[in-house]
């Protein structure tokens, strides 16, 4: 990925948009940077070429 401060600046605001989502819908979410990318690429279909940038896991959160 090239070290474009605007790729950066998106992937904030589609996490921005996906809190806000998650919370009207009474739905959990966090979002992951510190991951293993390739084991992250062998477990769900993404292009070699492709980057993660983060990963956002949504659930029921507990009450």
């Amino acid at each position: 990925i090239p070290h474009d401060k605007e790729v950066y600046l998106e992937a904030g605001h589609v996490g921005q948009s996906l809190y806000l989502q998650a919370e009207s819908l009474k739905l959990g979410m966090v979002t992951i940077t510190g991951f293993s990318e390739s084991k992250i690429k062998d477990l769900v279909t993404i292009p070699v070429s492709d980057t993660i940038i983060y990963l956002v896991p949504f659930g029921t959160p507990k009450q």
